[in-house]
């Protein structure tokens, strides 16, 4: 499955109608009255916000358009084979990789995050190698830029 019939349906919403009714749905879960996984009303706020189109006959989103979305965003999640995991196959794949995307909205940038990203591209060894790309791109050392961003 892929995203672009969801992109798609935005474009034919008003921004403001969808965003108005993924914030009612975001004040449903602070209430405590969970229907859908949180992060999904999120996501849908993203998208809504970077592919929404200023069209003139755009429809106003109802309740059920957001649903339908949100359903759509279910779909799509799980039919990343990160999100099917079978008998006997560890779950650190798959939290690894929601970890590394939730990092980019804490509040507070700690020395760990500048540690995984030195041993992301500095440390581990692969086929392509990112520590010389860097390198040949902008003249620093990969470890040199994480300490200046540390630093900064």
């Amino acid at each position: 499955m892929d995203f672009k019939p969801i992109r798609n349906k935005l474009r034919n919403l008003t921004l403001d109608s969808v965003t108005n009714e993924l914030l009612i749905i975001l004040k449903e879960f602070e209430k405590g009255e969970k229907k859908h996984r949180f992060w999904h009303p999120l996501i849908l706020l993203k998208w809504n916000l970077e592919f929404s189109d200023k069209k003139l006959k755009a429809k106003k989103a109802n309740r059920t358009d957001i649903l339908r979305l949100l359903k759509k965003i279910d779909e799509l999640e799980m039919s990343h084979n990160t999100f099917r995991i079978k008998k006997g196959q560890s779950y650190t794949k798959t939290f690894t990789i929601l970890a590394h995307q939730q990092f980019l909205y804490q509040e507070f940038t700690w020395w760990d995050n500048f540690a995984r990203q030195l041993i992301l591209f500095n440390d581990l060894k692969s086929r392509y190698s990112i520590k010389e790309s860097f390198k040949n791109l902008t003249n620093l050392s990969v470890s040199t830029f994480l300490n200046i961003s540390c630093i900064i």
